[in-house]
């Protein structure tokens, strides 16, 4: 199996690098925040930045170092919800890029596989060239065709999509061949119903009394005539006469 290195470093938005948190409410508890996270009292710099969070609800940067907070402490699913919230918040590419592969790590640890392909794919429309991004992305991609292989859910699951998917055509296909039928009696009755299909019957005419009688005569003609023919044909009887026995 290829060996990918995985980058799981998280970046803290310390106020030496942005001085204008100073002047933003809760600035303190930012202060603080940042003073625990570095000493690795995770609990404690939790606690600080919720505490800014609620001095201004929009503290982008405070939203962002909960998510680092949560994160250290193995709080995978609370962390993945402050870096989601982070990158629709951040000011530009380069922090937006670092929210969502932040958010690709947290998924990543919490086994969610394909949520964590989604953002570091994110992450690298905001930042193409990062290396890290694109080795954690590799390693994710492979995690999931594993997990496919290994889990039998996914395989019913599979399973049943492509079940699904074959009812849909099956029954597509049944309502294709109904309106094929009955287009099909449709145009038999059609064509049953055009005079120009319709049988020939034959012209019969009606026949007055006088034709009727002179019919009738004509046929007892030939009934006589054929009798005297019949007559005419028969063989005379030959009279034989009989020996006695002895």
């Amino acid at each position: 199996m290829k060996r990918y290195y995985l980058f799981f470093s998280l970046c803290l938005l310390i106020p030496a690098m942005y001085a204008q948190v100073f002047s933003e409410p809760g600035k303190a508890s930012v202060r603080e925040g940042n003073k625990a996270y570095l000493d690795k009292n995770y609990a404690l710099s939790e606690s600080a930045y919720k505490k800014a969070i609620e001095a201004k609800k929009e503290n982008s940067r405070a939203i962002y170092n909960l998510g680092n907070a949560y994160y250290q402490q193995g709080k995978f699913p609370e962390a993945a919800t402050e870096f989601e919230r982070a990158a629709s918040m951040a000011e530009n590419p380069g922090e937006k890029a670092q929210a969502f592969h932040n958010l690709g790590n947290a998924h990543l640890k919490a086994k969610e596989y394909a949520q964590s392909i989604d953002a570091y794919k994110k992450a690298l429309r905001e930042n193409p060239n990062d290396l890290d991004t694109k080795y954690n992305l590799a390693y994710a991609q492979q995690m999931l065709k594993q997990q496919q292989q290994n889990d039998p859910k996914q395989d019913e699951q599979k399973k049943d999509e492509e079940k699904k998917d074959q009812e849909k055509q099956d029954q597509k296909q049944n309502q294709e061949e109904e309106q094929k039928d009955q287009q099909q009696n449709q145009d038999q009755q059609e064509q049953q119903q055009d005079p120009k299909n319709q049988p020939q019957q034959p012209n019969q005419q009606q026949m007055t009394p006088e034709e009727i009688e002179k019919m009738l005569e004509a046929l007892e003609f030939q009934e006589e005539k054929l009798q005297q023919d019949l007559q005419k044909k028969k063989v005379p009887a030959v009279k034989k006469k009989v020996e006695k026995d002895w």
